[in-house]
């Protein structure tokens, strides 16, 4: 990793503090937009209830959830940008208010799901879907196992993004979200990660990689094991440095096409056993090394051909931290926008806030 990857990964846009909101002219303006009074009262209420807002999101005419940016959504955003999402269905795992369903329907895609586990996000959701004028299903309140156990949809563009740091079962996890995708379908998958030499996840012994609810840490090694092991060929990535200390921690993202088949590296011979009963768990069918399936989705990547492992064609994941340089983050890739959504319709520049 370059100096530029560890100055990059430093990077914190600088606002400034969110001015107060009159709540009366934001019932106002929402009124404008065919909010009913006791509605406007009740969205402005919760727009203005800063605490609650888990991405920055905009409000018209320029009013903002939060001054806090989620850094890591800009590496998903980024991979997701180079997928073609016209026509295509989208399944986003850990969803919160709903950003990356907004961009894949401002992107063009035909059947959109969000789902989380929590289910305190379900007005601010609504909120949004209504002031962007795009919906997407929302589903909330229940594990990813139960989920899943509630149908065999398949779509052709998953993303778990932020997800697998809060699982106790990090690889049962990325095999549950595996599942959702169709075969030759992607995967675009965002967590943290430390770069060390083992092949291991390291727990988060008191709080020492986060203080909140992340329980482990895989390094690079373990995480380019569990794709190969779960047949998801990595294609595409960005990362950026988080903190250096106690260990160097990433956030990565990484776009995989999802095969019929694992993908040992050289030499792996447990790797091709298949493991088809474990598997079956996880509705991914049987594992053939012989099956090649057609590609669903068309990608732009950059190219990665340095960091290719020749022999399967997947995307070594020490190399492509070693030998690529970190995502250069722009402000405006953390946060949600009208304008990014393609939103129409703004408000009355003769009501100010």
């Amino acid at each position: 990793m370059s100096e530029s990857s560890r100055e990059w990964g430093k990077f914190r846009p600088a606002l400034q503090p969110l001015p107060d909101i009159d709540l009366a002219k934001l019932v106002e303006i929402l009124q404008q937009r065919g909010f009913h009074a006791t509605e406007a009262q009740e969205a402005a209420e919760l727009i203005r209830d800063r605490d609650a807002w888990y991405y920055r999101i905009q409000f018209p005419p320029d009013l903002w959830t939060t001054t806090f940016r989620f850094e890591s959504v800009a590496i998903t955003r980024t991979l997701l940008s180079r997928a073609g999402l016209r026509g295509a269905s989208v399944l986003d795992i850990g969803t919160m208010e709903g950003m990356i369903p907004m961009l894949a329907r401002a992107a063009g895609a035909n059947r959109v799901v969000g789902y989380d586990r929590l289910r305190n996000g379900r007005n601010r959701v609504a909120l949004v879907q209504r002031v962007y004028g795009r919906e997407f299903e929302h589903s909330t309140g229940q594990s990813l196992a139960d989920f899943r156990r509630q149908s065999d949809e398949q779509f052709d563009v998953v993303v778990f993004s932020g997800v697998l740091c809060h699982m106790f079962d990090p690889l049962g996890g990325l095999a549950l979200a595996a599942s959702f995708a169709k075969p030759g379908g992607l995967l675009i998958f965002e967590s943290s990660a430390i770069v060390r030499e083992d092949c291991a996840l390291h727990f988060n012994r008191r709080g020492r990689y986060y203080p909140e609810a992340n329980f482990f840490q895989p390094t690079a090694e373990a995480l380019d094991h569990f794709f190969r092991f779960i047949g998801l060929a990595a294609i595409d990535g960005e990362y950026f440095i988080q903190r250096t200390f106690p260990a160097p921690l990433i956030r990565i993202g990484v776009t995989c096409r999802v095969t019929a088949k694992p993908l040992p590296s050289p030499g792996d011979s447990w790797m091709k056993q298949g493991f088809e009963v474990d598997f079956g768990e996880f509705r991914l069918g049987r594992r053939n090394k012989n099956i090649e399936v057609p590609d669903l989705i068309k990608y732009v990547g950059i190219d990665r051909s340095k960091a290719v492992d020749p022999q399967t064609g997947t995307m070594n994941i020490p190399w492509f931290i070693e030998r690529y340089p970190a995502l250069r983050i722009s402000a405006a890739m953390t946060e949600l926008s009208l304008a990014a959504a393609a939103v129409s319709n703004p408000p009355a520049a003769s009501v100010p806030l």
